[in-house]
Formats: structure tokens, sequence, C-alpha cells
């Protein structure tokens, strides 16, 4: 049996994270790093939450971050992080995309 999952839908939310670091609060609002499926997207949403609390996040600072608590590595290096971040053109549907994740969450949480 195979759990629901987005993951191409979490990327797309962490890139959008990154690329639109001012306006990450609008995503750490609505959702939580226990609401992804993936644990390398766990790693880097929390990563991306730690630096919004003081800062807007962005690509050198979230690999940075990744980087000082030895995870760059496990999250596919910053080689990932940009591509994530290259695939993020706007903030349109992003509300539709955190309602996929938390969806899949919530029936993973049924199963």
């Amino acid at each position: 049996m195979f759990l629901p999952e987005k993951v191409q839908i979490e990327a797309s939310l962490i890139g959008r994270m990154i690329r639109f670091g001012d306006r990450a609060h609008e995503i750490i609002s609505k959702i939580s790093a226990e609401h992804f499926y993936s644990e390398r997207h766990r790693v880097i949403f929390e990563a991306v939450a730690k630096i919004a609390a003081s800062a807007s996040p962005n690509l050198i600072a979230v690999s940075s971050e990744l980087e000082r608590s030895g995870k760059i590595a496990f999250i596919g290096g910053a080689a990932y992080l940009m591509e994530i971040a290259d695939a993020a053109f706007s903030m349109v549907g992003t509300e539709a995309e955190i309602s996929a994740v938390l969806d899949a969450y919530k029936r993973r949480q049924t199963i």
C-alpha cells in the first residue's frame, strides 16, 4: 500500500519559500514540517522556518543553515535547493498547493 503524498508540490512550496523569502511567512503560517511526506523536505522547511524567524530566507542563507547543521548532503546539496527555487516562478497557486499537502497529510493520518 502506498501512502498519499505530494512530493512535487512539497518541493514547489519550499522553492517558493526560498525564491520569495519575504513572503515565506505566508506558507509557514499555514503548514509545518510534520505535514511534509518527504524527510528531506521536512529538513529544508525547518531550515527555512528558522531563518524566517529573524530574516528573509534566500538560497544562500538556507544552504548555509543546512551546511551548519550537517544536513546539506542529506537533502541533495545546494544543487537541489537551486533546482526547486529556480522552478518557482510566482506565488500564484500557493494556497492550492498548501491544501494539497495538508490533504495528503490528513489522508496519511487516517491510514
